[in-house]
């Protein structure tokens, strides 16, 4: 199903800060994806962040309905 597609990004850990903990603001930040989209109304963007370690990724529902396609832009590139 397409929104699996949210789920295939790399394992998110602490090693992807360089440092042990981040200040809640960097933390924040480094968190927050872009979430381009490609549908049937053309291109759209959105935001979302990773929610957990595994990278799982949240984001409105509205970003993603009609979607064919997905791609997910991480804070490090």
């Amino acid at each position: 199903m397409w929104w699996n597609l949210l789920f295939l990004t790399s394992t998110w850990s602490g090693a992807v800060f360089g440092w042990q903990r981040p200040g809640p603001i960097d933390a924040v930040r480094q968190a927050t994806v872009m979430v381009e989209v490609l549908g049937p109304r053309g291109r759209a963007t959105g935001s979302g962040f990773v929610v957990g370690q595994d990278g799982t990724i949240a984001t409105a529902a509205h970003v993603l309905e009609g979607a064919w396609l997905v791609m997910v832009k991480l804070a490090s590139g």
